[in-house]
């Protein structure tokens, strides 16, 4: 039994292809098809086909009004993508179109007009220093949506380490991990509901007005999230985007030489040396290995403090600055590379 099983399995996508070769194919219905950043007109076939170049397609399909597009196939499907939202398009499918080792049973004529993008938003970075002077705002970039909601968490330094480790302060967050900030690592600071002015099909950045409530920062990192509200006044958590930052006026340069490692701290609003800077060096197991104070704008640590094995390996450099200033470097990021560009620096 388990071996005729087996050999039904085998011949399965033989009975659903075997015709496609002696079979013209014929074109069932003509539809609209949208993503978030694509905008499509689809012709589904009749049945599946497999193995057809889209350049050749492209030969043998006319698309009035003229203007640049791609093909996509999906299964039983060919799309026309690229197109502009709203627009009717005339499209002509010749009878000698490929499909597969077949063509089509006859000619077809369309007149359909296409859609509108999928309603998206995202953050445009995944990590960011906002400056510690001026407006503070988080720039959310969307399109064909009208309202978010949005919440600010805060980790404090001393529960910093577990997000660096999980996270390196870049990752989306899904629903779940956002709660788990807020019931142990961290808190919620603040929630509010925006309305976007939006243009239909157009994406506009809206600046997430979060300065008012970092009046009074305490040392840590932040995380903003936004979600869609449906039209039920129901927000989609689910499909939240979050925005790791933080706000300081700290800027640090490292250099990982035999001896030591070197750090350079600066002012970020001016680029002026930046004194009196209470430096950190944290491990996995988020111990202390080392502090330090930068003078004239620098200060460094012994190489060998860098060279912990296991969960005592040093993970990152705290930076403590005067009126509750503090940023953080995770020492696991990928190295700056100059070798690419001819210059592969002395050797040790």
């Amino acid at each position: 039994m388990k071996r005729i099983l087996k050999l039904l399995l085998l011949l399965i996508p033989f009975f659903l292809f075997a015709d496609a070769g002696t079979k013209p194919y014929k074109i069932i219905s003509f539809v609209k098809r949208s993503t978030t950043d694509d905008i499509m007109l689809c012709a589904n076939l009749d049945r599946y086909f497999m193995n057809s170049s889209a350049k050749l397609m492209k030969e043998h399909i006319k698309v009035t009004p003229k203007e640049e597009f791609g093909i996509k196939s999906y299964y039983d499907q060919i799309c026309i993508n690229g197109l502009k939202p709203r627009t009717q398009y005339s499209v002509t499918f010749d009878q000698a179109l490929p499909i597969g080792k077949q063509h089509l049973d006859r000619e077809y004529r369309f007149t359909l007009e296409s859609g509108d993008y999928e309603p998206s938003f995202s953050f445009k970075e995944s990590g960011y220093v906002l400056p510690a002077k001026g407006e503070i705002s988080v720039p959310l970039e969307s399109r064909n949506v009208q309202r978010v909601a949005v919440n600010l968490y805060r980790i404090n330094q001393n529960n910093l380490m577990q997000a660096i480790n999980n996270y390196s302060l870049r990752d989306s967050l899904a629903r779940y991990e956002l709660e788990r900030i807020k019931d142990e690592s961290g808190y919620l600071l603040w929630e509010k509901r925006l309305r976007i002015n939006s243009v239909l099909n157009k994406k506009v950045v809206t600046a997430v007005p979060i300065g008012t409530a970092l009046k009074k920062r305490k040392p840590g990192v932040y995380i903003v999230a936004a979600a869609p509200i449906g039209k039920d006044a129901e927000v989609d958590w689910y499909s939240a985007k979050t925005q790791w930052f933080m706000i300081s006026d700290i800027g640090i340069f490292t250099l990982r030489g035999d001896k030591s490692l070197h750090i350079y701290t600066k002012h970020l609003s001016d680029a002026s040396a930046y004194n009196g800077i209470k430096l950190e060096l944290i491990s996995k197991n988020n111990e202390r290995l080392a502090s330090t104070v930068s003078k004239n704008g620098y200060a460094s640590f012994k190489s060998a403090l860098l060279n912990g094995k296991d969960a005592l390996a040093a993970r990152a450099l705290y930076a403590y600055g005067e009126n509750g200033d503090f940023t953080v470097l995770d020492l696991s990021r990928q190295k700056l590379d100059l070798s690419d560009r001819g210059d592969n620096g002395r050797n040790p």
